[in-house]
């Protein structure tokens, strides 16, 4: 007999899971064309076409017209003329056989622009015998995530690509990130930065630090600003000489003036003589996100922070005032320690606050976005209150624990004093909270007295 009829438990799930915007995974991207910018698609035949072959093919589900292989005739001649039906096609802008005369056995098909090439089948019949066809099919793409050097270069970038080096450079402190992006630039996007941005974005979203290889400032200008309507941080770096030599804070002419005048809170400058897109770039502002990528938001200041691979700048006295008045990062060596200051955004805000708010909005939103789903329904009480309040506090809980914030308190309203227009249409408001941030020691101003 079953015991349900003197303890009967029931276990409901709550598991449906909510994706989390991740805080860890940098992106580089550049403007090398190694990832492919068209639809690719290889043929390859495993051998040799004899008397009476005849080759037949789908492409995007069109029928290719049947080529024949004939008596005197020979794979060059055959899989050329199969190549130009193919080409014919409007989604196809080249289609080439290829291989050691005279046996080619490959075709390469690349798409139109815009278009996609799926090759649904490729078979080869009649004859005493028939080779097979195998597809491999690369697809356009904006982003690529690898954990490794090894792998980029496996994925035909060279050592001397810039987001080859910028990568080395991210990878090369102590805690390298497990995983970032390089993303593309195509030659169609006609230097236009954010439309290559928002093409990454849409193909895939997980990532937040950002870098660029160019140290136009055009170029940074753009994202600059595209930046600041993200939940992204972006990093750039430059040489230009303005930067350290003028005193004047805001220009056009460099990435510190134009952040610096426009206040972005999602953009942090860095100066640095080598800054200046060729193999002999150091690529700070790599360095400075390979050091705290891997950190937990809240968790650490970007000042005084060492950067692996990066050579510390010779500045004067006057030279580092004028970029740092500008809100923009040096990277100097001090007390015999080189290190990384001030670690701010053109808006004057440290990066690790910008940073930790990006986190903590995040976090809590995905809290109580969890609780909406997996409940069968938060009612509109005083009890449903309570669910949401306490995934705030939990939230804040984490934010000390993290180092965010040092102490918050929060205010919910009673259900009888929310408004019936609220109610009717199903919106709690007045949730608040208030929190002290934790912040970080970067400057200690100490008196003392010695008698005898």
């Amino acid at each position: 007999m079953p015991l349900t009829d003197i303890v009967d438990i029931t276990i409901s799930r709550e598991t449906t899971a909510v994706s989390q915007a991740g805080f860890s995974v940098p992106l580089i991207v550049g403007e090398s064309h190694t990832l492919p910018e068209v639809d690719t698609v290889v043929i390859t035949f495993a051998g040799n076409l004899i008397t009476g072959n005849t080759i037949n093919a789908f492409i995007n589900d069109v029928a290719v017209a049947e080529t024949t292989f004939s008596s005197g005739s020979d794979n060059d001649t055959t899989l050329a003329a199969f190549a130009t039906k193919i080409q014919a096609l409007s989604t196809v802008a080249t289609a080439v056989a290829s291989g050691v005369a005279p046996h080619k056995h490959v075709i390469t098909v690349t798409a139109a622009a815009g278009e996609t090439v799926i090759v649904n089948s490729v078979t080869v019949a009649a004859g005493a015998s028939a080779t097979t066809a195998t597809i491999v099919r690369t697809a356009a793409t904006r982003i690529q995530f690898y954990s490794s050097l090894a792998e980029m270069v496996a994925a035909g970038f060279a050592t001397t690509d810039l987001e080859y080096l910028a990568a080395t450079t991210l990878l090369s402190g102590d805690n390298p990130p497990n995983s970032f992006g390089i993303g593309a630039v195509y030659t169609t996007d006609s230097g236009v930065w954010v439309t290559a941005l928002n093409a990454i974005q849409l193909e895939s979203d997980e990532w937040f630090w950002l870098i660029i290889t160019s140290r136009v400032v055009a170029d940074q200008t753009l994202v600059m600003a595209w930046t600041e309507t993200q939940n992204k941080y972006f990093i750039c770096s430059a040489a230009t000489a303005a930067i350290i030599d003028s005193t004047v804070t805001v220009d056009t002419a460099s990435m510190a003036g134009v952040n610096y005048s426009n206040g972005y809170d999602n953009t942090g400058a860095i100066y640095h003589q080598n800054s200046d897109e060729t193999t002999g770039d150091e690529f700070p502002d790599a360095a400075l996100a390979g050091e705290i990528a891997w950190r937990d938001p809240g968790s650490y200041t970007a000042k005084f922070k060492t950067l692996s691979s990066v050579t510390a700048s010779s500045l004067s006295t006057t030279q580092r005032t004028n970029a740092l008045a500008k809100n923009c990062g040096i990277y100097t060596r001090r007390g015999g320690v080189s290190m990384f200051e001030e670690g701010v955004s053109g808006s004057g805000e440290f990066i690790d606050v910008i940073v930790g708010i990006m986190w903590l909005e995040s976090r809590m939103t995905e809290r109580i976005y969890s609780r909406l789903v997996n409940l069968a329904k938060v009612p509109f009480t005083d009890a449903g209150v309570a669910i949401i309040e306490a995934e705030v506090r939990a939230q804040l809980d984490d934010a000390v624990a993290a180092g965010l914030l040092a102490s918050w308190t929060v205010t919910v309203p009673e259900v009888a004093d929310v408004s019936t227009a609220n109610k009717t249409a199903r919106t709690l408001p007045d949730i608040e909270f208030t929190g002290v941030l934790a912040g970080a020691v970067h400057k200690t101003e100490i008196s003392g007295v010695i008698t005898v």
